[in-house]
């Protein structure tokens, strides 16, 4: 059986992640799944321990407070940072749907980024990060902050521009590609694009909080996108892709799923 990595998922969203966890290592499925606070984190990587994932410490741009509540998210965040090295979900959301709090939004992102280098593990930070209408800026605080020496950033579900796309390959990133991004021509044309040594899988499943996720359904959806992008590379002339992409996918996900180690 063939393994696959979900690098990007939320299994906490489930009434039993653990159950998931556990069917889905036993399905073939392994990965990081991420969580959208930082007062979720402990519970989180408590269900998912002993199983083949990874728990994500995160703080989405959806779910930032303000004044003190988000003071207090920050210092839950910097509590727990020492339990893990692997960060996720966070970012910015500068669309028309989420802007409203695009300040509190700068705040929290530029936190956690001077937070995570002021405190680098041995191994490096696998940090997976939210990107809507803000790429160039989300790609020039992790610069400031020098996230890219020595951590491994993925952009889950990317969405910028082809110049900011360019930008953030040149940089190092790491690029996580599911079925939604793969329902867009600009999302395909970017998988297209990009080296097969930066691409990952994703789901982003389940969507929202308590909706249910069968195990056939989750390894159907990562099947479905690894085919997807090996019909995209025989597109684009890339030699032998059945054989080279499955393999350079697992390498690299293997790769950042090891970087946990203690500081």
């Amino acid at each position: 059986m063939q393994y696959l990595y979900d690098m990007h998922c939320h299994l906490d969203f489930l009434e039993d992640p653990h159950a998931l966890a556990e069917a889905g290592t036993t399905a073939g499925i392994s990965g990081l799944s991420c969580t959208v606070e930082p007062q979720h984190f402990t519970a989180a990587a408590h269900a998912l321990a002993g199983t083949s994932f990874n728990c994500g410490l995160g703080l989405h741009p959806w779910y930032v407070a303000s004044g003190d509540d988000l003071e207090a998210q920050l210092a839950t965040f910097r509590a727990q940072l020492p339990e893990t090295g692997f960060i996720g979900e966070i970012g910015l959301d500068l669309s028309v749907a989420h802007q409203v709090n695009s300040v509190d939004q700068l705040k929290a992102f530029r936190a956690i980024a001077t937070l995570l280098a002021e405190h680098p593990t041995h191994g490096g930070y696998t940090l997976s990060i939210h990107a809507v209408k803000s790429a160039f800026l989300v790609l020039d605080i992790l610069e400031e902050a020098a996230l890219f020496d020595h951590n491994a950033i993925i952009f889950h579900w990317f969405s910028g521009t082809s110049e900011e796309l360019t930008r953030a390959e040149r940089l190092g990133a790491y690029f996580s590609v599911g079925p939604r991004m793969l329902q867009s021509g600009r999302g395909r044309a970017y998988a297209r694009a990009l080296r097969p040594e930066r691409l990952l899988l994703e789901t982003d499943l389940p969507r929202e909080e308590h909706a249910p996720l069968s195990v056939e359904e989750w390894r159907q959806a990562l099947e479905t996108t690894q085919q997807a992008l090996i019909e995209l590379k025989k597109s684009s002339a890339f030699p032998h892709p059945e054989e080279v992409l499955p393999s350079r996918i697992r390498d690299t996900s293997l790769k950042l799923l090891h970087r946990d180690l203690p500081r």
